[in-house]
């Protein structure tokens, strides 16, 4: 036990660089030791104007890896604090207790069960939930502000229909913050945008802001940061909105468009997916005429799909080792593991800017500080470009499920960043001997590795208690090519053939000799991004059928 100092809830300061025994009278093996713990954690808001601040809404779930007994949440707020505190899935409500003179909202729990460690959960829909939001809005701030208010000191804990409708009335009304972010995008639209059609007009403000919040910069105290440090969400609403309204384009407004440094206009985030939303059309008079429920809708799988276009060849001169070269052209909710793994800052500025240069034209000011720009980039471009090379290799590496490969070249050819090129498209090429095995007259090929990790459950995690919660809708694709060794031939192809599809996917595979080359084909792919707990057989079928094919592997027989 490592020794800690507190001191009134502002201090954690380490006593010594050693661990303590600590010894307890009569323990006994098969003892169960309750324990507690306390840690301090100081949070700054996540955005703030000359009078208020808002902090980043925080997700407790009350269950753990292991069972609880006991367990209490409690708020103090301080002046001008406001708390908004929402409990699902059976999480008890807040309940006012004075101490000392003062107001403490206070979630006592206990008797929990540990959370079931199984494939494809999701604890803040299934597990005792609080999430909370902190505001502090002085009084003179409190008519512009935009998140919902109770009273101050006291959790507010459900939102009435009048709470949205001044929401609404607020986010189709330009406040003077927002003004700001309004009139950049109006300065842009009436004297620098290049393209003067209307169809794609509101796709040339969308990657105009995108451009403006995540890749343009100003000084703060000798440190740079993005102007997406300026502003929430409700500004780019607000000021998107008011843009609209100008050119006479009617819309719907509601908080859900995802603009991230490489979001794509017209892409759905797909965590909100099958969320039921409220929205307001917005018309060409102006006026807010209603608040409307609809439900984002569910993406096909076809949307969000990985394909891997595979060459696999024997070394001419060891043949205990393969050459490999993948050909991945990755779509929708795949490009997220891609992005950060393989798009190094200089190729994302470079994207960004031969698009921008489509879209407007730039300013003297504007072109010193994209050379800039460029020359700051430049100085981290090798180190960059080296860890992303590692990040690459360990990956491949986890897909094979090998040890030793070495990354002989990767080529990225393109970002994905943009509705004219949506998808992210990359080549790689690598050798390793961990994938073949030779003994007499044989040559054997692990197939099934080359196709890479699928989900593999042992009899005991295929028990399932729960619903099933995936990310999104999906599909793969797999097309690997094998040149046959000279003098050889291959053997058992039929064990590569497969065949499952039901409510929840499916999976299929099968192999065949074409131009001396024996060829495997599979693909697999998710219905749903949510199936209930009795669908649970069939998908478990899919699962079983992708994970068997892994396991197979492909015989070459000496002539």
């Amino acid at each position: 036990m490592q020794m800690q100092k507190f001191r009134d809830g502002k201090e954690n300061r380490q006593l010594n660089s050693t661990y303590n025994k600590l010894a307890i009278d009569d323990l006994e093996t098969g003892d169960i030791i309750d324990y507690y713990i306390v840690s301090n954690k100081a949070s700054v808001p996540n955005s703030s104007t000359t009078f208020s601040s808002v902090f980043d809404p925080a997700f407790i779930v009350l269950s753990s890896s292991y069972p609880i007994v006991k367990g209490k949440i409690g708020f103090l707020a301080e002046r001008n604090c406001y708390i908004n505190v929402a409990v699902s899935n059976g999480a008890p409500e807040p309940v006012r207790n004075e101490k000392d003179g003062k107001d403490y909202y206070e979630i006592n729990y206990g008797d929990l069960e540990r959370i079931n460690t199984e494939l494809w959960t999701a604890p803040l829909k299934q597990e005792p939930t609080v999430k909370f939001q902190v505001m502090i809005v002085p009084k003179m701030a409190l008519k512009d502000e935009k998140h919902f208010l109770g009273e101050q000191g006291i959790p507010k804990t459900s939102a009435t229909d009048e709470d949205y409708k001044q929401l609404f009335v607020k986010l189709t009304k330009l406040d003077d913050h927002a003004s700001r972010l309004y009139r950049v995008g109006q300065k842009f639209l009436k004297k620098k945008r290049i393209r003067e059609d209307k169809e794609s007009l509101v796709s040339d403000l969308y990657y105009f802001y995108r451009n403006y919040l995540h890749f343009n910069f100003y000084m703060y105290f000798y440190n740079w940061y993005p102007y997406s440090s300026q502003f929430d969400a409700f500004d780019f609403v607000q000021a998107f909105s008011e843009n609209l309204k100008d050119q006479k384009i009617d819309h719907e407004v509601f908080l859900g468009v995802d603009l991230d440094e490489s979001s794509v206009f017209g892409e759905t985030e797909f965590q909100l997916e099958g969320t039921t939303i409220r929205k307001v059309p917005i018309r060409k008079d102006k006026k807010m005429i209603s608040i409307d429920y609809d439900t984002i809708p569910l993406s096909n799988s076809s949307f969000s799909r990985l394909s891997d276009f595979v060459q696999v060849s024997f070394d001419s001169l060891k043949p205990s080792v393969l050459n490999v070269t993948h050909k991945f052209v990755a779509n929708g909710c795949h490009k997220d593991m891609f992005e950060e793994m393989l798009i190094t800052p200089d190729a994302l500025f470079a994207n960004e800017f031969a698009l921008v240069d489509s879209l407007k034209e730039l300013d003297y000011t504007e072109k010193m500080a994209k050379t800039e720009t460029f020359i700051e980039i430049d100085k981290i471009k090798g180190k960059s470009a080296e860890k992303r090379k590692s990040m690459l290799t360990d990956w491949l590496k986890a897909s094979h499920m090998i040890s030793n490969l070495e990354l002989d070249a990767h080529w990225l050819k393109k970002l994905g960043r943009s509705d004219a090129d949506t998808e992210i498209t990359f080549d790689c090429a690598f050798h390793t001997a961990d994938l073949v095995k030779a003994g007499g007259s044989y040559l054997v090929i692990e197939l099934g590795k080359l196709v890479g990790k699928n989900i593999d459950l042992d009899e005991k995690e295929k028990i399932r208690s729960l619903d099933v919660y995936m990310p999104c809708p999906r599909s793969y694709g797999w097309n690997i090519e094998i040149k046959i060794p000279d003098g050889y031939a291959p053997s058992g192809l039929d064990v590569f053939t497969r065949s499952v599809e039901n409510e929840t996917g499916g999976f299929k595979s099968s192999a065949f000799i074409t131009d001396n080359k024996v060829v495997l084909t599979a693909s697999k792919y998710y219905n749903s991004n949510y199936e209930p707990l009795e669908h649970w057989p069939a998908l478990l079928q899919v699962l079983d059928a992708a994970n068997d094919l892994v396991q197979q592997k492909l015989v070459f027989k000496k002539l």
